[in-house]
């Protein structure tokens, strides 16, 4: 697990293991990548904010390792985040407050990236 050395100087991968601790790893990387980006400080934080949370929703739901992949394209930073574990859901009363993060994410991204990423 740790950071994979990739084909292309714009791309890195990150594996974590299944504990919420280290998502940690994931926020410096964004970090990072998003500074030799030049990104305003402000977007930096919305990504690790939504790429965090992504990775928190894989943890629990997936309980298996979650590898993120991060871009780097003209002047923007790509995410994808993703695992290969069962689906577990969430105890019934426990959904309420899974809603609210749901929207936070959505709060948190670029409009237009929602409305790309919806079209799918």
């Amino acid at each position: 697990m740790g950071l994979a050395q990739t084909a292309s100087p714009f791309v890195q991968v990150l594996t974590i293991p299944a504990d919420l601790g280290e998502v940690g790893k994931v926020r410096s990387l964004v970090e990072k990548i998003g500074a030799a980006s030049h990104l305003p400080p402000e977007q930096i934080f919305d990504i690790q904010v939504a790429t965090s949370e992504a990775c928190a929703n894989a943890i629990e739901h997936g309980k298996s390792e979650v590898q993120v992949q991060l871009w780097r394209v003209q002047g923007q930073v790509i995410a994808e985040v993703s695992n290969v574990g069962e689906f577990r859901p969430r105890p019934r009363h426990e959904e309420q407050a899974a809603q609210r993060r749901l929207f936070l994410l959505r709060v948190v991204r670029h409009p237009a990236d929602l409305a790309q990423a919806e079209s799918f």
